[in-house]
């Protein structure tokens, strides 16, 4: 029992800062009232959990299950807006659509910034968690990056990334 309370308590302390930031930190878009069904689409598609603290995302199996999800609401949306195509979907979101090449069969690049708020997690420890530094407490107000590329109804590529807003911050020293 006395073991288990020292194995407990040893994951409560973090006496040395260095310890503490060495295990921060990781971001979370914590965006929980977004306004319009659309924009709360397009939250959902970008809300992952396994941001770096400086923002990026390069999971693979994220970037597949953003890819399913897109997918499921472009064929809503096709049922009801019959002849419609993958740029017309996110154009409805709220993306600003551009043609990469000339022809109808050239991917097309839909882009969309959001404002969002972001929170610092600690990146290891499921039971016992480091604490967040103090000054990373807070929410962060930042921007959620989104680009989809589509041709016709094939979603070809997405990337999704958190940046700061000018002259602020995410969950780095």
């Amino acid at each position: 029992m006395a073991l288990l309370v020292a194995v407990l308590g040893a994951g409560c302390t973090y006496p040395d800062d260095e310890l503490v930031w060495g295990n921060c930190c990781a971001l979370k878009v914590a965006d929980e009232t977004s306004g319009s069904k659309q924009r709360e689409t397009l939250i959902a598609w970008g809300r992952v959990n396994n941001f770096q603290g400086d923002g990026t995302n390069s999971w693979n199996n994220t970037q597949a299950w953003r890819s399913r999800q897109i997918g499921l609401g472009l064929a809503d949306f096709r049922k009801a807006h019959p002849g419609s195509q993958g740029p017309d979907y996110l154009a409805h979101l709220g993306m600003t659509c551009t043609p990469s090449g000339g022809s109808k069969a050239d991917p097309t690049r839909c882009e969309v910034e959001l404002s969002v708020w972001a929170r610092c997690v600690a990146k290891l420890g499921m039971l016992f968690p480091a604490p967040v530094p103090e000054e990373l407490r807070k929410p962060i107000a930042a921007v959620l990056q989104m680009t989809i590329d589509v041709s016709g109804s094939d979603i070809l590529a997405s990337s999704v990334q958190v940046v700061p807003l000018p002259g602020g911050r995410l969950c780095h020293r």
